[in-house]
This record gives structure tokens, sequence and C-alpha cells, in this order.
């Protein structure tokens, strides 16, 4: 812009003096025109010097501008590259410490599942030494195992549909802790009678019977159970027989016995339908 207002000026020189040539002393005034002639031109010459030089200037400018844009432009894909790298570790730190996680856990419920493992075996030595207890307290066990047999029965009339399951299944254990009271036998050898061995014989089928007719019933055989059942009432009988009748108990503990073991199974039936 500044260069073309000079040219203007230097034009309006030229017509000035054109104009004043036309009216003055012609040598004068063509000397006085060429001076300024001269002059215009110089500042024609600086003028169009200046505007190379600004023009040059600017395309420097641009080429650094266009420069830094395309450095800009890397290293947005240098920042997006690490970010994406950064994500990446990210994630494969996370997915790494959940693993570690999941085994840790893994391994703590296998250290649980060994304690459990660990816990009953110990109820089922409790269980055993129980078993083992005197025929004294046996009887008086029984009786209370009888009471707080009624005082279930009592408690199943009032219980919601959903708690059936789990009053079956400590009915189940009740009858099982009685069935137990009967392994050894009540019998006795009286002394007047003679048997030559045969009372502590069967005494002795009375235990192995009774073991198998519990472990029937816990598994739920009824026909296995029946077997045995039978059988031991055999013995009972046998051992009142051979006792001259003095062991009439024996066939009452058997059929209380038995009366438990079907209780236990038809517990384990009804089970059976609730959970299919």
């Amino acid at each position: 812009m500044d260069t073309l207002l000079k040219l203007l000026a230097v034009l309006t020189l030229i017509w000035g003096g054109w104009m004043y040539f036309k009216n003055a002393d012609y040598d004068t005034e063509l000397k006085k025109i060429h001076n300024e002639l001269k002059v215009a031109e110089q500042e024609f010459s600086d003028a169009q010097a200046a505007y190379d030089a600004e023009v040059k200037k600017r395309e420097a400018l641009s080429g650094e501008v266009n420069a830094l844009k395309e450095n800009n432009k890397e290293l947005r894909k240098e920042i997006a590259l690490k970010a994406k790298e950064e994500r990446e570790r990210a994630i494969q730190e996370r997915r790494e410490l959940l693993e570690a996680e999941r085994k840790a856990q893994a391994e703590e419920s296998e250290k649980e599942r060994q304690h459990r493992i660990a816990l009953l075996d110990r109820e089922k030595q409790f269980e055993k030494e129980e078993k083992e207890q005197d025929e004294a307290s046996r009887k008086e066990e029984e009786a209370q195992m009888a009471a707080e047999r009624s005082e279930w029965e009592k408690r199943r009339s009032k219980k919601k549909e959903e708690q059936e399951d789990q009053l079956l299944q400590e009915m189940i254990e009740i009858s099982a802790q009685v069935m137990g009271r009967y392994l050894a036998s009540s019998a006795s050898v009286p002394g007047d009678v003679n048997d030559y061995g045969q009372i502590e014989k069967l005494k002795y089928n009375w235990t192995r019977y009774v073991q198998a007719c519990i472990d029937a019933a816990k598994k739920g055989d009824s026909k296995r159970f029946e077997k045995f059942g039978r059988m031991l009432l055999n013995v009972a009988h046998s051992l009142n027989r051979v006792s001259k009748g003095q062991n009439t108990h024996c066939i009452n503990d058997a059929t209380d016995f038995l009366s438990e073991g079907r209780k236990i199974l038809k517990a384990k039936k009804q089970l059976s339908k609730d959970n299919p």
C-alpha cells in the first residue's frame, strides 16, 4: 500500500512538472523536473526494495509457520502414540493385578475348604465318641431325644413351608443319634440259663445289623434297611427265646430302633421330592 502511494506521488510530480514545463522556462524547468524525476525514481527504487524485502520477510514467516504446523502435527502424533501406549500399559497392569488377586483368592478358598474338611473330621470323631457312651447315659439321652423330638413335632406344624427341609434335616439328625444308642444290645445272660455263648454271639450280630440299618437309613436305601431290619428282629426274638423270655425288652428296642430308621427314610424321601 505504501508503494502504491509513493508511485502515485511520483506520477503527481511528473504531471505537475509537465504542467509547469508548459508554462515556464524550458531548460530550467527541464533540469528541475529531471532532478525531481531522479528523486522520484530513487524513492520508487527504495519503495520497491522495501516491498521486496517485506515480501521475502512474509515468505520466510510463512515458511516458519508451515514448519511449526508440521512440527505441531508430528508432536500431536507422538503425544497420541504415547497416550495409547500408556493406556495399554495401564490395562495390562490392571489385568496382571486382577489375575494375582484371583490366584490369591483361589488359594485362600482352598485353605478354607481344607479347614472345613478338618472341622468335619473333628465333628465325625466327636459323634463317634458320643456313640461310645455307656448304657446308663444312653437311657437318659434317649428320653431327652424323645422330648426334643416331641418338641420338634410341635414346632413342625407351625413352621412355614420354606422351613420344612431344615426341619426334616434336624429330625434326621435327631433320629440318627437315637438309633446310635442301640448299637450295643441291652440283652443280659440270666444266671439260671446256660446258653453256651449264644447270647454273646447274638449280641454281636445285633451290633452288626444295627450298624447296617443306620448306614442304609442315612443313604435312603429302604430295601437294604428293611432287609437288615428283619434280621435284627430275628436276633431280638432269638435273644428273648434263648434267655427263656427274660430279654423281651430287646424286641421292644428293635421295634423302636426300626421306627426311628423309617422316620429317617420318610424324611429322606420327602427331601428328595422337595429338591429333585
